[in-house]
This record gives C-alpha cells, sequence and structure tokens, in this order.
C-alpha cells in the first residue's frame, strides 16, 4: 500500500503546483458589504462564503508550497505575501454566519472557526519561513493575528460556547489557539504557557465529546477536521521541551483513532448519518499520522483519500500535513496493513451497528434525537450494494439561518425522520429531543440487531416498537422486521431512495445505475405508495427523492401487529 501512498502523495502535489500555476496571475475576489449582509437579511451563506473560502485557497497553495517546496520557494513568496497583505485588510476573519452585528459591538475581532484557521495558518508560515518574507509584513500579519484572535481569547473566558464544548469547534479554535501560541510567543513564555494551559483543559472537553469506543456523533467529516487539529496541536506540543507533562495521547485517543475505519465499505462509501456524506473521504496526512501512533489504525484504501481541493475551504493546517506526515509515514518501517473486507462493527456507546461485507453492507443507529448535528433518526438504517445506497441516508443538507434555528431546523427534509428508513406514526414522524431515545439496543456482533424506540416519536398512543434487523454476510441480504404495539395508531412503513423504483404486487425494485434489490414485503398485498421529495443538498443542489409507503395499522387498531420485509441484492 505505501506505493499507492507515495503515488498518491505525488499527484496530490503536482494538483496543489497546477492550482498555484493557475492562481499565479488572478487577484483574490473582493469581500463586500452586499455580500457580508446578505446571510443576515436572507440566510444564504453561499455567496459570500464561496468569495472568501476563494481567498482561503490563494493562502493554501502558496503557504503551503513555500514552505514545503523549498527548491521552488523563492517564486512562491511574492504571491504569497501579497496574498498575506490582502488577507490583513479583510475586515473580519469570521464568517457572518457566526457573528452577530447588532449585539456584539467587538463583532470584526470574533473568533469563530475560520478566524481561527486564518490565525494558525498565518502563524505557521511566520514560524516556518518569516527569515524570507518581507520584515514590515510580518510585523503587521503578527500584529493582526494577535488582535483578530489571541487577544479577544484572553479577554473572555469561556470564549463563547465552543471553548469547553464536545465538539469539533472545541478542538479546531482551541488548537489553532493553541499552535498559535507556541509559534508567535516563545518571547513571551508568562503569557504563552497560561493560553497553552488553558487550552490543553479545553481539549479535554473536546475528547469526553467522544464514546468510550471512538463514536464521533458528528459523523466522518467532522471526525476528519476536530482530530486534524488537535493531533497537530499535540504534535507541535510535544516539540517544545517545556511542555513535555502535556503532551501525552489519552488512551482514548486509541479507540476515538480507530473510529475512521469503521466509516467506509469496501467500495469507498461512507457512513452518512446526521450531516454526513456518502461520498466522504479521509485525509491521507491524519490517517498517516495516527496510523504511525496506534497500531490498530488500518488505512482505508487509497481510492477514497482526498485530494487538497475535496474540501472547498482549502483548509492550510491540513494540507501542509497532508504532505509532511504522510512523507514520515512512508519513510517508517514496514507494517501490516490489511483492509478487512467483512465485518461486523458494533460501537455500543453511540448505539450503531455497520456490516461491511465484499460487495454490500448496511448501517443502522439508535441514540437519541438531540445529538450534535442532530437528525431525527432514532432507529434509522441504510442498505448499500456496491457503490450505491440502495435504500439511503441522505446525510448533510445546505447550511443555511434555519438549519441551525433549533425552530425550524426539523421543517428542512433532511433532519427530519420522514427523510429515513423509518414507520410513519400517525402522519407524524420523531421528536426532537434528548428524551426521545432508543431504550434499548442489542446485537451479537455477527449483524443481529434489535432495539426499542417507541420513545423517538412522544405518541401516547404507540405503546411498543421493536425493530430488528439481520443481516447476512454470504447473501448480502438484510431482513427486517417491525413490532408495534398500538392504542389507535394509523403505523405506515417508510423507506427513502434517490434511485429508480418499480412496484410489482408486494415487491419493490430499486435500481440504481449499476445494483439493484428486491424489497419483498411479508404482507398480504399492501398498498405501496410513492411520494416524490426535494432534498437541497449541502452544495444547495436540489435533488430528487423518493418515500416508500404502505401500511402496516390503520387508524383506530388496537393491539399488537408487525412487518416484516426482506431486502434482497439482485446481481
Amino acid at each position: 500500500m505505501k506505493s499507492e501512498i507515495r503515488e498518491f502523495k505525488e499527484e496530490y502535489l503536482i494538483r496543489l503546483k497546477n492550482d498555484a500555476k493557475e492562481l499565479f496571475d488572478k487577484n483574490l475576489p473582493v469581500l463586500t458589504e452586499e455580500k457580508f449582509s446578505l446571510t443576515e437579511r436572507t440566510g444564504n451563506r453561499i455567496i459570500y462564503e464561496k468569495d472568501y473560502f476563494e481567498r482561503r485557497r490563494f493562502l493554501c497553495v502558496f503557504g503551503v508550497l513555500a514552505i514545503y517546496d523549498s527548491e521552488s520557494r523563492k517564486e512562491y513568496i511574492d504571491r504569497l505575501e501579497y496574498v498575506m497583505s490582502e488577507i490583513c485588510k479583510e475586515r473580519c476573519w469570521a464568517l457572518p454566519a457566526h457573528v452577530d452585528r447588532f449585539k456584539d459591538k467587538n463583532w470584526e475581532r470574533y473568533v469563530d472557526l475560520f478566524a481561527s484557521e486564518t490565525g494558525e495558518a498565518l502563524a505557521e508560515i511566520i514560524y516556518r519561513i518569516g527569515d524570507e518574507l518581507d520584515a514590515d509584513l510580518v510585523g503587521k500579519v503578527r500584529d493582526n493575528i494577535l488582535k483578530r484572535v489571541i487577544e479577544p481569547y484572553e479577554e473572555r473566558k469561556p470564549y463563547d460556547g465552543w471553548e469547553q464544548s464536545e465538539m469539533n469547534w472545541n478542538a479546531v479554535c482551541n488548537g489553532s489557539i493553541g499552535l498559535i501560541s507556541l509559534y508567535l510567543l516563545e518571547s513571551d513564555k508568562t503569557r504563552q504557557r497560561a493560553l497553552v494551559n488553558r487550552v490543553c483543559d479545553n481539549l479535554g472537553y473536546f475528547l469526553e465529546g467522544f464514546g468510550d469506543d471512538g463514536t464521533c456523533y458528528e459523523g466522518l467529516s467532522y471526525f476528519t477536521y476536530g482530530m486534524y487539529f488537535y493531533m497537530a496541536f499535540m504534535e507541535q506540543l510535544g516539540k517544545n521541551g517545556d511542555y513535555k507533562n502535556l503532551c501525552t495521547l489519552p488512551q482514548k485517543c486509541e479507540a476515538v483513532a480507530e473510529f475512521q475505519q469503521k466509516c467506509f465499505f469496501n467500495s469507498g462509501l461512507t457512513l452518512s448519518f446526521s450531516d454526513g456524506s456518502e461520498n466522504d473521504r479521509y485525509r491521507i496526512g491524519l490517517t498517516s499520522g495516527l496510523a504511525m501512533r496506534f497500531h490498530g489504525v488500518t488505512i482505508p484504501p487509497v481510492s477514497s483519500a482526498a485530494h487538497y481541493d475535496f474540501d472547498k475551504c482549502y483548509r492550510f493546517l491540513m494540507t501542509l500535513r497532508d504532505l509532511e506526515w504522510t512523507d514520515e509515514y512512508i519513510k517508517t518501517d514496514n507494517r501490516s496493513e490489511d483492509v478487512l473486507v467483512r465485518n461486523c462493527y458494533v460501537l455500543k456507546n453511540s448505539q450503531w451497528g455497520i456490516c461491511i461485507s465484499q460487495d454490500a453492507g448496511m448501517a443502522c443507529k439508535g441514540g437519541n434525537n438531540d445529538e450534535p448535528h442532530n437528525h431525527n433518526d432514532v432507529g434509522s438504517f441504510f442498505y448499500v450494494a456496491g457503490d450505491e445506497f440502495l435504500l439511503t441516508d441522505l446525510g448533510a443538507g445546505e447550511y443555511t439561518k434555519e438549519y441551525f434555528d433549533d425552530t425550524l431546523r426539523y421543517g428542512v427534509f433532511c433532519n427530519n425522520s420522514l427523510s429515513h428508513n423509518l414507520p410513519v406514526i400517525d402522519g407524524s414522524g420523531q421528536m426532537a429531543g434528548k428524551q426521545y431515545a432508543c431504550d434499548k439496543f442489542e446485537s451479537d456482533g455477527e449483524g443481529f440487531f434489535k432495539y426499542s424506540i417507541k420513545n423517538a416519536y412522544g405518541n401516547w398512543n404507540l405503546t411498543g416498537f421493536e425493530r430488528e434487523l439481520i443481516y447476512d454476510f454470504d447473501t448480502d441480504n438484510l431482513t427486517v422486521r417491525d413490532e408495534f404495539v398500538s392504542s389507535g395508531c394509523l403505523i405506515e412503513e417508510n423507506l427513502v431512495t434517490q434511485q429508480d423504483v418499480t412496484i410489482k404486487e408486494d415487491e419493490i425494485f430499486i435500481k440504481g445505475k449499476k445494483h439493484s434489490c428486491r424489497i419483498i414485503i411479508d404482507a398480504l398485498s399492501p398498498e405501496i405508495r410513492i411520494l416524490d421529495e426535494v432534498h437541497v443538498d449541502h452544495e444547495g443542489n436540489a435533488e430528487a427523492v423518493k418515500r416508500i409507503i404502505w401500511t402496516v395499522a390503520p387508524k383506530g387498531y388496537c393491539g399488537k401487529c408487525s412487518c416484516k420485509f426482506k431486502i434482497e441484492k439482485v446481481e
């Protein structure tokens, strides 16, 4: 595999250099007040952020190449200096979606994910190659970093809700601030130590956000984001002899490091629970770094690794370490790199089950409806064949103002349970809140799962609901059995797909571009309906979705009832 990794890294570098050629004669797009205020007026984030992240693309490309490609450094430095100067002219480094100009008089100095990242990138460039940059520019950049990131952080404790949170904002912001402190404050040890100690204390909360089984409830891309900044800070901390007592990785990190490999099916598809994505990618640098430190970490197929431009936020820290940490991994002694093609993972803390076979797989979840980036999806599952989702979990939608407003969030289709493979009770889906949860989750570790999820609906007339799933690794078939106890509920099954659907009596055929499945319902000729829905994906694109619905118990039915259906992969 190391030869594949080496080839990937070389292609990665070539693509980065080709981007530099494209950007050499271009100016940075202008950030305007009109576009900034658009988020406040309409909730639209995409228009301003497109220009903002294009500017960060310039910083990433020329900053990384100026550091990594020492032989050609001089040809990148002039362009890099222009970019750094322009970024210092920005009125606000944070995104408009993260600031409140009406309530915060210091909004221009608000510290969010991207203000932190910007400060870290500029600080690391100064730390690495500052001696080769214009001295006046270095002074200006340093002053901007301290004014926009470090001083606001020092002035408020805790700094907003992210400082001691259990999500990736904690790791990205605190990790960036810790790195800035190590890079820029070596001459002021008292100030540096105070910041480093504070950051280390806060990062403990970040690790608490993972289950003891290593689960990142926010999903794969959020795992990558948070862990990359966490590991980068811990590595730099270890290089500074003053902080040797703080740089030991907690034991829990080993389980966390192994989470990523459980998210990949053999075709390269990925878990899309919550705000995840079915076509996510892993970062080769982070994965190489984790594999060097933890024996249990395996590297997914290189075909599933992300090039630097897969992430349209163009993160400097991650791109630089994709090159440097991968180089370091390639030079290490050979180690086992076998990737299991068949496995059943049971993550008890998150109540996730994942079955991965050679050519197919499934995943299911219990949990509760107050998880990070929550979707109302307690008890849901999805089914994949090859590189296609046949029964899907849509993952993240477009990030708008409404998407993060708890009073409006579940009006967004992909966030409510109607967009998941879950029954509909009395025409309604599940409720949002921690109390709407799975109260029992069992598995034999070989493809059998059973859980109780009646409480997720908040419907007093649904007095029992247990779901049983059996995945057969030999046939790739999945059997689902739902058992209900009703006091007059209308109970309907609800399956979700983005593929073509045809119905023949009690059988449903789902056909993708390459793969298909047949769903056989164990009932007397149910009336099957198909409803067309629209999902707006994370990039703002409208996608067609089909909901497949049939009745299990009519309104007014009292007593026990059940529905069994089998999903068979069709060659």
